[in-house]
Protein backbone atom coordinates (compact mmCIF):
# COMPACT_ATOMS: atom_id res chain seq x y z
CA UNK A 1 0.00 0.00 0.00
CA UNK A 2 1.50 3.30 -1.04
CA UNK A 3 1.33 5.88 1.58
CA UNK A 4 -0.16 9.33 0.54
CA UNK A 5 0.19 12.75 2.09
CA UNK A 6 2.10 14.29 4.95
CA UNK A 7 5.01 12.05 6.31
CA UNK A 8 5.53 12.56 9.98
CA UNK A 9 8.10 10.97 12.50
CA UNK A 10 7.76 11.54 16.12
CA UNK A 11 10.56 12.04 18.40
CA UNK A 12 10.21 12.56 22.10
CA UNK A 13 11.21 10.40 25.08
CA UNK A 14 7.63 9.90 26.90
CA UNK A 15 5.58 7.28 25.04
CA UNK A 16 2.44 8.94 26.28
CA UNK A 17 3.15 11.94 24.49
CA UNK A 18 4.26 9.97 21.23
CA UNK A 19 1.09 7.82 21.65
CA UNK A 20 -1.27 11.16 21.62
CA UNK A 21 0.64 13.11 18.83
CA UNK A 22 -0.13 10.04 16.53
CA UNK A 23 -3.48 9.54 17.27
CA UNK A 24 -4.21 13.13 17.01
CA UNK A 25 -2.20 13.27 13.57
CA UNK A 26 -3.48 10.01 12.21
CA UNK A 27 -6.73 11.63 12.75
CA UNK A 28 -6.06 14.01 9.97
CA UNK A 29 -6.76 12.08 6.35
CA UNK A 30 -3.66 14.04 4.65
CA UNK A 31 -1.23 13.06 7.38
CA UNK A 32 0.73 9.65 8.50
CA UNK A 33 3.04 8.81 11.04
CA UNK A 34 6.11 6.74 9.23
CA UNK A 35 7.42 5.99 12.83
CA UNK A 36 8.02 7.73 16.26
CA UNK A 37 11.73 7.91 18.11
CA UNK A 38 12.50 8.26 21.78
CA UNK A 39 15.87 10.07 21.47
CA UNK A 40 17.20 12.11 18.64
CA UNK A 41 19.85 9.70 17.42
CA UNK A 42 16.70 7.77 16.83
CA UNK A 43 14.76 10.20 15.24
CA UNK A 44 17.97 11.07 12.58
CA UNK A 45 18.23 7.23 11.97
CA UNK A 46 14.48 7.38 11.06
CA UNK A 47 15.16 9.91 8.59
CA UNK A 48 17.71 8.71 7.07
CA UNK A 49 16.06 5.70 6.17
CA UNK A 50 12.12 6.84 5.67
CA UNK A 51 12.79 10.93 4.21
CA UNK A 52 9.70 11.56 6.12
CA UNK A 53 8.24 15.32 5.08
CA UNK A 54 7.95 16.49 8.99
CA UNK A 55 9.65 15.52 12.85
CA UNK A 56 7.58 16.48 15.22
CA UNK A 57 10.64 17.26 17.80
CA UNK A 58 10.91 17.45 21.50
CA UNK A 59 13.99 19.80 22.26
CA UNK A 60 14.89 18.12 25.77
CA UNK A 61 15.60 14.29 25.20
CA UNK A 62 18.23 11.97 26.04
CA UNK A 63 20.27 10.43 23.45
CA UNK A 64 21.06 13.17 21.42
CA UNK A 65 18.58 15.89 22.15
CA UNK A 66 16.35 18.22 19.60
CA UNK A 67 18.90 20.23 18.86
CA UNK A 68 21.92 18.29 18.31
CA UNK A 69 19.14 15.86 16.06
CA UNK A 70 17.79 19.12 14.19
CA UNK A 71 21.17 19.84 13.10
CA UNK A 72 22.00 16.81 12.00
CA UNK A 73 18.49 16.27 9.94
CA UNK A 74 19.30 19.59 8.44
CA UNK A 75 22.82 18.21 8.11
CA UNK A 76 21.50 14.85 6.12
CA UNK A 77 18.36 15.82 4.48
CA UNK A 78 17.46 19.27 4.50
CA UNK A 79 14.11 18.36 2.70
CA UNK A 80 13.00 17.05 5.98
CA UNK A 81 11.32 19.58 8.01
CA UNK A 82 11.62 20.02 11.60
CA UNK A 83 9.16 21.29 13.95
CA UNK A 84 10.47 21.26 17.47
CA UNK A 85 7.59 21.24 20.60
CA UNK A 86 8.84 22.25 24.16
CA UNK A 87 6.62 22.71 27.27
CA UNK A 88 8.22 26.45 27.26
CA UNK A 89 8.04 28.98 25.25
CA UNK A 90 11.01 30.81 26.53
CA UNK A 91 13.35 27.35 26.35
CA UNK A 92 16.72 28.32 25.29
CA UNK A 93 16.90 25.11 23.66
CA UNK A 94 13.80 25.99 21.76
CA UNK A 95 15.42 29.17 20.21
CA UNK A 96 18.86 27.34 19.55
CA UNK A 97 16.59 24.51 17.38
CA UNK A 98 14.84 27.20 15.13
CA UNK A 99 18.87 28.83 14.24
CA UNK A 100 19.48 24.83 13.78
CA UNK A 101 16.92 24.92 10.98
CA UNK A 102 13.96 23.74 12.72
CA UNK A 103 10.54 25.17 10.65
CA UNK A 104 8.88 25.91 13.24
CA UNK A 105 7.29 25.59 16.72
CA UNK A 106 4.92 24.30 19.09
CA UNK A 107 4.06 24.88 22.87
CA UNK A 108 3.41 21.27 24.35
CA UNK A 109 0.49 22.81 26.69
CA UNK A 110 -0.92 24.63 23.49
CA UNK A 111 -4.15 24.31 21.46
CA UNK A 112 -4.35 20.31 20.03
CA UNK A 113 -5.95 21.72 16.68
CA UNK A 114 -2.70 23.94 16.13
CA UNK A 115 -0.93 20.47 15.42
CA UNK A 116 -2.31 19.16 12.39
CA UNK A 117 -2.27 22.79 11.03
CA UNK A 118 1.71 23.61 11.95
CA UNK A 119 2.71 20.18 10.11
CA UNK A 120 0.51 21.37 7.56
CA UNK A 121 2.22 24.58 7.10
CA UNK A 122 5.63 23.18 7.45
CA UNK A 123 5.47 20.50 5.62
Amino acid sequence: MMESGIRVVIADDHPFTRYGLRVLLESAPDITVVAEACNGREAVQQVLELHPDVVVMDVRMPGGDGLWATQEIQRVRPTTKVLVHSEYETDPTVMAAMRAGASGFLLKAGDIAQITSAVRDVA
